[in-house]
């Protein structure tokens, strides 16, 4: 009887070593895709490590290293959103607004509508199947609309596509993605000028991606960074003033979920040193 249970927990074992170890590999291209976390010191001391970063990242870096073929951001998007025709109405926490280069790089499948629009202007949204289920039963929700109300105002959105279920073994959870340029039309309802989204260096609001080209060679990217972060941040008056500096780093999209536990994480991710003790 110990033989069969030594055998079933050593079975059990090894089926959560695999499935911790298969987290993004799903991903097309998840060998080129990498991850940039940001730190921050005052006065010389390390004052916090976030896995959000500035939203100017993305493009400034593709702008300025050759190395990067491509960028995605994602901003948390914790909505109340309604079906008026049906009375229906969710608060939704697991999705983000995002670059329309989202869907190709996470490799989300669309059953219902067009990768290249779907996200590429303001009030767009795209639903897994399951929630477009969760709106419109088993109606065709693609053209249809949602309302996102806040305690100021209300807006439509488009559903422009229905995604297949994001797998369960990624480090991000995504139910729903709204168009990044509705962020900005947003923000700029409460004053905000609406081109922060683009060019700011202040707020770290965004998860962001970057697609490098085939054998880029992570450390000799990482090593330009201190470059760029003092020309676009470091160097800024305010940073000197208040004694402030910000590094940047990648991480691998594969070591994300067992070796990524900073501030502002997607979601909790797991322990690689159990792991690697497991097995």
């Amino acid at each position: 009887m110990s033989l069969v249970i030594g055998i079933i927990s050593f079975l059990l074992i090894l089926q959560y070593v695999a499935f911790e170890r298969s987290y993004d590999n799903f991903e097309p291209d998840a060998d080129r895709i990498v991850r940039l976390r940001l730190d921050s010191y005052e006065q010389g001391n390390l004052a916090w490590q976030s896995a959000e970063v500035y939203p100017a990242f993305g493009p400034v870096l593709k702008k300025d290293f050759p190395e990067v073929e491509d960028y995605c951001r994602l901003v948390k998007a914790d909505l109340l959103l309604s079906n008026d025709e049906r009375n229906i109405k969710f608060k939704e926490e697991k999705g983000y607004y995002a670059d329309v280069s989202c869907i190709s790089m996470f490799g989300i499948q669309l059953k219902e509508g067009n990768k290249a629009t779907a996200l590429n202007a303001s009030d767009k949204i795209l639903l897994s199947v399951n929630t477009a289920k969760k709106y419109f039963g088993n109606e065709d929700a693609l053209g249809k609309r949602l309302v996102f109300r806040t305690s100021v105002f209300a807006r439509n959105f488009e559903v422009t596509g229905v995604f297949k279920e994001f797998p369960k073994n990624s480090h991000l959870v995504i139910n729903y993605l709204v168009s990044y340029p509705t962020l900005g039309s947003i923000l700029k309802l409460w004053g905000i000028p609406e081109n922060d989204i683009e060019t700011s260096f202040d707020d770290r609001t965004s998860l962001t991606y970057l697609k490098l080209k085939p054998h880029t060679g992570l450390k000799n990217l990482e090593a330009k960074f201190p470059s760029f972060c003092n020309k676009y941040i470091n160097s800024r008056d305010k940073n000197k003033v208040k004694k402030m500096r910000n590094e940047i780093y990648i991480i691998p999209l594969r070591d994300i979920h067992l070796y990524s536990h900073y501030q502002n994480e997607a979601e909790v991710n797991g322990n690689g040193q159990t792991v690697s003790f497991l097995f």
